[in-house]
């Protein structure tokens, strides 16, 4: 059976709020009224998944206002969603030359980094944005992703124990820390992260499909295949391709099975 194993990257950060942040208050207060009543706009627009719109809002804010370096790393993270990497990384270049305290920046930028396989450029960027922000969940659990794809194991487990004490409810940090655990061959520490991620959210798919792979490597096949089997009358997809690949035949615990992930 080959495991799903699959690790999600966090949402892109857009912080426009006048309360998210004191360098952010001190930016809006000193902004035009309409500048910044086209940044809230795109923001709402972006919140709604529009993000043409977002862009058009967001570039009428900065023709009023060009050096405001919220509105660009907003603008950043849409030029990202689009798949734009040179603007995106221009305007989170440009963003930090204006306001190089502002930490958000630094994780988009290490975002795109990652999403360009450029891991320890990355890396370098997320600690700079935990330096700024200790108590931002999203880059610990970033950088613990990168440093799973990179096969530093301890140091993600570290970074998924750090985010987890921020944010101790969290199934996705649970799931993943479980990835990591099931990677080293950890399987009953693995076994009781994915539960723990599907107390939190009974239906999230990665975790069920996760908890499967760790159960037949536990030598429980049966009760794997049985997981798969309602996943798959539920949703169909993933887990109907991975009960194809299930046999309880000859089933050895801790089958050396790795995701391409």
């Amino acid at each position: 059976m080959k495991p799903l194993l699959s690790l999600m990257l966090m949402v892109f950060a857009l912080s426009l709020s006048p309360t998210s942040a004191q360098a952010q208050q001190a930016s809006f207060l000193t902004a035009a009224a309409s500048a910044k009543d086209y940044a809230l706009q795109g923001q709402a627009a972006w919140n709604a998944g529009n993000l043409e719109r977002a862009l058009t809002l967001f570039n009428q804010s900065l023709a009023l206002e060009p050096r405001n370096a919220q509105v660009i790393n907003a603008r950043g993270v849409i030029y990202f969603q689009q798949k734009n990497y040179p603007l995106a990384l221009k305007d989170f270049n440009t963003s930090l030359k204006l306001q190089p305290k502002y930490f958000l920046p630094y994780y988009n930028r290490a975002n795109v980094l990652r999403a360009q396989g450029e891991l320890k450029a990355a890396l370098k960027d997320y600690q700079r944005a935990i330096q700024l922000n200790p108590k931002y969940t999203s880059a610990y659990f970033n950088r613990g992703v990168t440093y799973d794809s990179l096969g530093l194991f301890n140091q993600a487990l570290s970074d998924y124990q750090r985010a987890l004490k921020l944010k101790p409810n969290d199934p996705e940090l649970y799931n993943n820390r479980g990835v990591v655990y099931l990677k080293q061959k950890k399987l009953q520490q693995a076994l009781d992260d994915f539960n723990h991620a599907l107390r939190l959210s009974p239906n999230y798919e990665r975790a069920l499909l996760n908890k499967s792979e760790a159960l037949y490597r536990l030598g429980q096949c049966q009760e794997s295949k049985a997981l798969l089997q309602t996943v798959c009358s539920q949703k169909q997809g993933k887990a109907c391709e991975l009960l194809g690949q299930v046999s309880c035949k000859k089933v050895e615990a801790e089958t050396p099975a790795e995701s391409d992930d």
